[in-house]
């Protein structure tokens, strides 16, 4: 089967994240629960990043979760579908490339759900790490 469309782990989107970034993207695919009966994914929506469930499973601090979350978001590989509190409810996300499930959790309707947003995102070659120029100057600021 040679499908003309890269697979996601082939596409620029995906190829452009950091390690950490492409942990909580395991990470999330790996909550996907399926119907017993259909096999149709029934949670795309509901997958967490809570310190919880990430943190043991060696995803670091809430920093690095909290950032790679948003580096996915940028990507387009996934989109967040309801902004957790405090203390109380975890932020929730959706894979871009499946159907998002309805649920009560999200803050908004089936219709605000971004479809494939990674192949919309503008990334279209893998991003390279600049090296970080080294000032050689004086740490104190000239007036």
């Amino acid at each position: 089967m040679n499908d003309e469309r890269p697979t996601i782990l082939d596409s620029a989107a995906y190829c452009s994240l950091s390690f950490s970034a492409r942990a909580l993207l395991f990470e999330l695919v790996s909550q996907l629960r399926t119907n017993a009966h259909t096999g149709d994914i029934r949670n795309n929506g509901d997958l967490t990043t809570a310190p919880g469930r990430v943190q043991p499973r060696g995803l670091g601090d809430r920093a690095t979760v909290r950032k790679a979350a948003k580096e996915l978001e940028w990507a387009g590989l996934i989109q967040q579908t309801h902004i957790g509190g405090m203390h109380h409810d975890p932020n929730l996300y959706a894979l871009t490339w499946r159907p998002l499930n309805g649920s009560p959790k999200l803050d908004f309707g089936l219709a605000g759900f971004q479809m494939y947003a990674y192949r919309n995102a503008g990334i279209t070659k893998p991003l390279k790490k600049q090296k970080q120029q080294v000032k050689l100057s004086s740490p104190h600021p000239a007036n």
